[in-house]
C-alpha cells in the first residue's frame, strides 16, 4: 500500500463527512490497530482503550485506506 500524501490526508482532515465503502479482508490488522489505540491513548487510563480494542471491538473496526 503507497502512503498517504500530504493533500490527501489534508481533504480527509477538513473534511465535514467522509464516505465509505466496506471491504472485509482477513482481519489480520486487528492485534497492530489495537497496539496502536494502546500506545496513543494509555495515557488517558484503561477505560476508553478498553472499549475500543480487542476481540468485541473487531468486528466494527474501521481502517481508513486509499482507494
Amino acid at each position: 500500500m503507497t502512503a498517504w500524501t500530504d493533500g490527501e490526508l489534508r481533504r480527509v482532515g477538513d473534511a465535514v463527512e467522509l464516505k465509505l465503502a466496506s471491504r472485509r479482508d482477513g482481519g489480520e490488522l486487528h492485534e497492530a490497530i489495537d497496539r496502536t489505540y494502546y500506545a496513543k491513548y494509555d495515557r488517558f487510563g484503561p477505560g476508553p482503550v478498553s472499549h475500543v480494542t480487542g476481540p468485541a471491538a473487531h468486528p466494527v473496526t474501521i481502517r481508513l485506506v486509499r482507494p
